[in-house]
């Protein structure tokens, strides 16, 4: 069947859809979300889960996660989406003139369902699997291509596979129906499928019509996904420098980035934040989550230092910003510290304080931050994020084989005694073990990664405290981390713990070719080198 269908109550595409990042959710469960959104109790257990739309996770909002079939959503990116839809009912649909077509189109967004859509809606929601689906399309197709219904078949088609009789109905039906809901669905599927000067004219016919973008963002996202398309690329800055303020923007920018469309987004990316530099509401904190560009790293900062500055989420994206632009932008990177340090005095009792303060322990590694850091948590540990303080020390103490610090150690001890606040902050319970593997800290990190599956804290665990099973509970899961940060973690934990394990050799092997200048080489090459003479090296990562 498609996939194109709501994760909250399997609604298909027949209904008023809204993309995230590779989830939809329907104006229903918008209105429905936003009414289960109910205050985080404070000890209350709950999964460290995170929003599908922003990646936001539990831990770090004041409201609990709307849960779905399989997805979640925030009440940030709820608000969000009820946005769009005020927004879209907002906009009266006009109709769209080309030169093909000098009389207006008699399409009506609000005409009443016919028979036709509704047996075709049956029969596509009936399909047992894409294959299904695409033998009932062909077979409808043949019968009623001409109709107005045959929009969305197509439309469910062509996604699954394109011929050329497809493509040519496609066309022709395009042709009769340029206004129809279903249109830039089509054309999107043929931009990437069939481009020609004609699905080109097409497209751009939608990017010139009256600024109602969700109606055609599957256009602007197949433009972005192509370097074919540079006209049409042209019109979408248009269209951005028409309507920047329109949420439908922050959908197209948070899909994941692939090579072909990385640069053509960040270009728009940075324009976007150029032109809501002071407005407070622009959801920008997805643009730091998902990027390693400097240009958009500038562009937020400055967002952050003017409009973003009295936005909700300030605290937030500083945490990000500390952190991306300490790996992808060290040059920005003293600003940022200093303005993390300026936004701390001026509020310090911000529910989020205790990341920036946690953001600055692992980036600007002063002791006057340190310092800074386990004050604020001294006059502050009611305050929710307080805990991120210690989560950040400990994991300062890990990354850089530093004296383990009793204060954060001590702290979280206290903290995570307690079962309930245990089980949501499972990152302090991986934080723990990586700087203090007794066996208190032991037991509350094999129990979260029974619980949770945290793959990072199995890698922490084969670091400080590796045994029989959870060496072989690597190999179970070793496919699953590749490519990940902690998949050296893995190697280097199990090879010190068994030099002589030939599945953990062969992957440390590969591991060292892709990755040969990294910090961490030589130590997993030395951990190699001692199944040869027997000897086990110590635990302590690589500074």
């Amino acid at each position: 069947m498609s996939s194109l269908k709501c994760g909250w109550c399997g609604k298909g595409a027949e209904y008023p859809l809204i993309a995230g990042l590779g989830v939809y959710i329907c104006h229903d469960c918008v209105t429905d979300g936003l009414s289960k959104c109910t205050e985080v109790v404070s000890g209350e257990s709950m999964s460290d889960g995170k929003c599908s739309f922003c990646n936001q996770k539990q831990s770090t909002l004041k409201k609990k996660l709307v849960d779905g079939d399989g997805f979640q959503i925030c009440h940030h990116c709820l608000n969000t989406c009820n946005d769009i839809i005020l927004e879209t009912r907002a906009e009266t649909p006009r109709k769209i003139q080309t030169s093909e077509h000098n009389e207006e189109s008699d399409c009506d967004c609000d005409h009443e369902v016919s028979p036709l859509e509704k047996e075709w809606w049956q029969l596509r929601d009936s399909a047992k699997d894409e294959q299904e689906l695409f033998e009932r399309g062909k077979a409808w197709l043949k019968k009623n291509k001409t109709d107005r219904a045959a929009g969305s078949a197509l439309a469910s088609v062509l996604k699954i596979k394109s011929n050329a009789t497809l493509i040519s109905t496609a066309l022709s039906w395009l042709e009769k129906y340029p206004n129809e809901e279903d249109a830039p669905k089509i054309i999107a599927v043929l931009m990437k499928t069939a481009p020609s000067p004609r699905v080109t004219r097409l497209a751009s016919m939608w990017l010139k019509s009256p600024d109602d973008i969700f109606r055609f963002s599957e256009i602007i996202s197949a433009t972005l996904k192509s370097s074919k398309y540079q006209t049409l690329l042209k019109e979408v800055k248009e269209l951005l420098e028409r309507n920047p303020k329109s949420s439908h923007w922050f959908w197209l920018f948070s899909e994941p980035p692939t090579r072909e469309r990385t640069k053509r987004v960040e270009t728009l990316l940075v324009r976007w934040l150029q032109l809501n530099l002071k407005n407070p509401e622009a959801p920008v904190y997805i643009t730091v989550i998902l990027t390693r560009s400097p240009e958009v790293m500038q562009a937020s900062f400055d967002w952050v230092r003017f409009g973003g500055k009295e936005s909700k989420d300030a605290a937030l994206l500083l945490t990000r910003l500390l952190e991306s632009t300490s790996q992808y932008h060290k040059t920005l990177l003293p600003k940022v510290i200093r303005f993390a340090r300026a936004w701390l005095k001026a509020n310090p009792n911000d529910e989020n304080s205790g990341q920036v303060h946690g953001a600055l322990v692992l980036t600007a590694q002063t002791k006057t931050d340190i310092k800074n850091a386990k004050s604020w948590y001294e006059e502050n540990k009611s305050n929710k994020s307080a805990w991120f303080v210690l989560s950040d020390l400990l994991q300062y103490a890990y990354s850089y084989s530093h004296k383990n610090d009793v204060f954060a150690v001590e702290n979280a001890k206290v903290l995570l005694r307690d079962e309930l606040f245990r089980h949501q902050k499972s990152r302090l319970v991986g934080s723990l073990i990586g700087a203090w593997a007794d066996e208190e800290s032991i037991t509350w990190a094999k129990e979260a990664y029974d619980r949770l599956g945290l793959l990072w804290i199995l890698a922490r665990l084969l670091m400080r405290a590796p045994d029989s099973e959870l060496i072989k509970e690597a190999e179970r899961v070793y496919e699953q981390c590749a490519g990940y940060d902690f998949e050296k973690e893995i190697l280097l934990g199990v090879l010190r713990a068994d030099p002589q394990n030939s599945f953990f050799q062969k992957r440390a092997r590969s591991w060292i070719k892709r990755n040969p200048k990294h910090p961490w080489t030589t130590s997993i090459s030395l951990a190699i080198e001692s199944a040869r003479n027997g000897k086990r090296k110590g635990s302590s990562p690589p500074a």
